[in-house]
C-alpha cells in the first residue's frame, strides 16, 4: 500500500519548468526587483476563488512530471504529490502562520527571462516559476496565495462550515428525489479521467479528478465512494473516512453497506498506528 509521508520539508527536484503553468522550485528564498501584488485584487476575491486559482496552477504538461494537487483545511494548506516514475504518493503541510514572512505571497520577480513569485514559506522556500509573458496569470496566483495568508481562522472555519452545509443540502434532496439525477457530462469526463488515472496508478491525479467533480455534484454517490477507495490506497485516511461517511450518507440503504462500514472501521484502526495521526484535522477541501 502507498503511504503519504508527511513533513513541513518539501522534497528538492520537485518541478522542475518553465512553461504556461506552475512548477515548484526549491532553493532560497531572496527576492530581487519584487513587485507588491494588489491587496485589493485579493481581498476582493472569495475564498472559493482563491482555491481554484491555486489549483489550477499546479498542472505542468508532459509525461515525465510529479503532479501536485492542494486541499484546504482550517488551520493548514496540504499539497499533494505523486512521483511518475515510482508512483510514490506524498503528503506536506503548511500551515497559514508560516506564510507570513515579508517575501511570500507579496510579489512577483524578474529574472532574466523568468518570473517567478514565492508561494509558501518552508524549509525551504516553494517558488512557481512563470514564463515572463505569464505575468498576468502569476499575479493571480499570488493574489490568491495573499488571500488565504490574509484570512482569519474564523473565516477559514465559516466557508468549512459552508461547504459542509452545501453537501448536507444536496445529500437530502439527492435521498428525496426519485429517479436519482444523473451526472452531467464535465462530471462525467472528471470520472473517465479518475478511473485512467487509477489504472495508470497516478493515486494522486485519481484522487484530484473525483474531487473536482465532486465540486460539481456533490450529491454524487459513486464519486464519494471511489475517492475514499482511492485516499485509503494512499494511506490518507482521515479523507478516505470522510468521503465514504459521505456516500453513506446519501445511500444510507445501499446493499454494501455493511462492506462500507467495516472499511472505515479498517481506516479508522490504521489511523491510530499511522503517521496521518500527527497532522490529523476535520475537513479537507
Amino acid at each position: 500500500m502507498q503511504t503519504f509521508r508527511k513533513s513541513g520539508r518539501i522534497v528538492q527536484g520537485f518541478l522542475q519548468a518553465i512553461m504556461i503553468a506552475a512548477a515548484v522550485i526549491l532553493g532560497g528564498c531572496a527576492m530581487d526587483q519584487a513587485t507588491p501584488i494588489n491587496q485589493a485584487a485579493s481581498s476582493n476575491l472569495s475564498l472559493d476563488d482563491a482555491k481554484a486559482a491555486i489549483n489550477s496552477a499546479v498542472s505542468i504538461p508532459g509525461a515525465d512530471r510529479n503532479t501536485a494537487y492542494f486541499m484546504f483545511t482550517a488551520d493548514r494548506l496540504w499539497h499533494l504529490t505523486t512521483n511518475q516514475t515510482n508512483h510514490r504518493s506524498t503528503l506536506y503541510s503548511c500551515t497559514y502562520e508560516a506564510m507570513k514572512y515579508p517575501e511570500v505571497v507579496t510579489g512577483v520577480v524578474m529574472s532574466g527571462t523568468e518570473l517567478s513569485i514565492v508561494g509558501l514559506r518552508a524549509e525551504p522556500c516553494i517558488r512557481w516559476i512563470f514564463e515572463s509573458s505569464r505575468e498576468e496569470d502569476a499575479r493571480k496566483l499570488a493574489a490568491a496565495l495573499l488571500r488565504f495568508r490574509n484570512s482569519t481562522l474564523a473565516e477559514r472555519n465559516a466557508w468549512l462550515a459552508g461547504k459542509e452545509q452545501v453537501f448536507v443540502d444536496a445529500a437530502e434532496r439527492y435521498r428525496s428525489v426519485n429517479p436519482k439525477p444523473a451526472i452531467s457530462e464535465d462530471v462525467h469526463r472528471f470520472d473517465v479521467v479518475a478511473q485512467a488515472a487509477v489504472r495508470d496508478k497516478r493515486l494522486v491525479d485519481a484522487a484530484k479528478a473525483y474531487e473536482q467533480g465532486l465540486e460539481l455534484a456533490p450529491w454524487w454517490p459513486e464519486g464519494h465512494f471511489n475517492a475514499a477507495l482511492v485516499w485509503g490506497e494512499t494511506g490518507f485516511y482521515s479523507r478516505a473516512i470522510d468521503q465514504m461517511n459521505k456516500y453513506v450518507a446519501l445511500m444510507p440503504d445501499a446493499p454494501n453497506l455493511r462492506a462500507v462500514k467495516d472499511k472505515i472501521y479498517e481506516w479508522e484502526a490504521k489511523m491510530v498506528t499511522s503517521s496521518e495521526e500527527s497532522h490529523k484535522t476535520n475537513s479537507k477541501y
